[in-house]
């Protein structure tokens, strides 16, 4: 029968093009899965939905809720590009979401990295008596006018 129409097709090419464009592929690949960071603002933003938004079924602290936990533990047996899938695709049947809508491929490959690595915190909140409720269970009070605020144990 022939060969396949793709074998034709590659040969059709200039031997410089068939020697460079794996290569260039290849490389491509490479720069995209391991070494792109969003901008500050946007990682911010990230980071945040991570703990906010995917905090609210998989737990404030992804040790696990309504979802799996997100622990680097967890985590250690399943592939980066089916956790990738998952959070862009959501998963029928369960209650886990689409999140491609907001997300890019780039962005859910760099989430599946940092919860693999052990997510960071959300800077945003430091301060803000938020720290005090995830780790405790417990909110901070508000401060009170001309008085110190008082900590997460009731104490200025």
């Amino acid at each position: 029968m022939g060969k396949p129409f793709k074998a034709r097709c590659f040969r059709a090419l200039p031997r410089r093009t068939r020697v460079a464009a794996p290569l260039l592929l290849l490389l491509c690949g490479a720069a995209v899965a391991g070494d792109w960071e969003p901008a500050a603002s946007r990682r911010a933003d990230l980071i945040r939905m991570v703990r906010q938004d995917c905090g609210s079924c998989h737990g404030m602290r992804l040790l696990g809720g309504l979802g799996p936990a997100l622990t680097p533990a967890a985590l250690a047996d399943k592939p980066a590009e089916s956790l990738e899938l998952t959070i862009l695709q959501g998963r029928l049947g369960t209650p886990m979401p689409p999140w491609g809508r907001f997300l890019s491929e780039q962005e859910a490959a760099w989430i599946v990295a940092r919860l693999q690595a052990g997510f960071p915190e959300d800077r945003a909140f430091v301060g803000a008596g938020l720290p005090a409720m995830m780790h405790t269970g417990r909110a901070a009070p508000p401060a009170i006018a001309g008085k110190p605020a008082p900590t997460a144990e009731g104490r200025p």
